[in-house]
C-alpha cells in the first residue's frame, strides 16, 4: 500500500480534480487517504457493481461541479475582458485630457512670456 499512497501523493500534487479511490485488503492507511483527499477507501472484498455505481454517481457529480466552475470562470473572463476594454477607453480619454491640459499650459506659458 505504501507504493499506492506515494503514487496518490504524486497524482494529487499534479491535480486537485483527480478522483482517487483506494481498493485494498487492509485499513492501515485509511487516515492517510484523507491526506490525499481520496474519494473512497474500499476494503476487499468489494461488491464491485455497487461500488462502481457509487463511483459513477460521484464522477457525475464531480463533472457537474466542474462544469459549473468552468461556466463561472467563463463569465468571470468575459467580465474581465469588458473591464479591460473599459479601462483602455478610460486610459485613452485620460491621455486626451492630458494632451489638452499640456496644450493649455503651453498656451498659458506663451501668454505669460509676452
Amino acid at each position: 500500500m505504501r507504493h499506492g499512497m506515494a503514487l496518490a501523493e504524486k497524482l494529487r500534487a499534479k491535480s486537485a480534480f483527480l478522483q482517487i479511490t483506494f481498493i485494498t485488503a487492509t485499513t492501515d492507511f485509511v487516515a492517510r487517504g484523507y491526506d490525499v483527499d481520496a474519494l473512497h477507501y474500499l476494503v476487499k472484498p468489494v461488491g464491485l457493481r455497487a461500488e462502481a455505481a457509487k463511483l459513477r454517481a460521484e464522477a457525475a457529480r464531480s463533472w457537474a461541479e466542474a462544469a459549473k466552475s468552468w461556466a463561472e470562470a467563463a463569465k468571470l473572463r468575459a467580465e474581465a475582458a469588458k473591464l479591460r476594454a473599459e479601462a483602455a477607453k478610460l486610459r485613452a480619454e485620460a491621455a486626451k485630457l492630458w494632451a489638452e491640459a499640456a496644450k493649455s499650459w503651453a498656451e498659458a506659458a506663451r501668454e505669460c512670456g509676452r
